[in-house]
């Protein structure tokens, strides 16, 4: 028996020669290419997502800290310390709870007792109307005899 060669016609020799030669590393390169922007792009968008989070870190670190020296600013600390210690709830509406109104955009405020139990409350908070129960807060105060200011609940 002879050995038998394929032939193969003109036309598909031309298009495996056009295939192998144009079409597949064309198809690489873009590959290639497709997967570095890919990788650039991912890599800018975790760099601004990370530049956002320290933003708002810094803007919420910021205003926590004004928050914190109006509050020593103006405190009557002697006189709201009578006045958590008897739950003199009219004392503390009438001058604590009006700093909602005098500071800008201080949505709500809450005062607690040293039981963590709701002595006066202004925004209607859901959360913090049975008692002081949120973990972040608990575990800073527990780190501190003393908490005021904002505080991250949530991630």
């Amino acid at each position: 028996m002879e050995k038998q060669t394929i032939r193969f016609p003109i036309r598909v020799k031309l298009i495996i020669a056009l295939f192998l030669c144009i079409i597949l590393p064309v198809l690489l390169i873009g590959y290639f290419a497709f997967a570095k922007v890919d990788a650039s792009l991912s890599s800018l968008e975790q760099d601004s997502a990370v530049r956002t989070a320290q933003s708002l870190q810094s803007t919420m670190q910021t205003q926590s800290e004004n928050l914190l020296q109006q509050d020593i600013s103006f405190a009557k600390w002697d006189a709201f310390n009578q006045a958590l210690q008897k739950h003199d709830v009219k004392w503390i509406v009438a001058n604590v709870d009006a700093a909602t109104s005098v500071f800008n955009d201080l949505n709500f405020l809450d005062v607690f007792d040293s039981q963590n139990q709701l002595v006066s409350q202004v925004g209607n908070l859901a959360d913090f109307s049975n008692g002081l129960t949120n973990s972040a807060i608990l575990n800073k105060l527990n780190n501190q005899n003393y908490i005021s200011g904002v505080i991250q609940t949530q991630n």
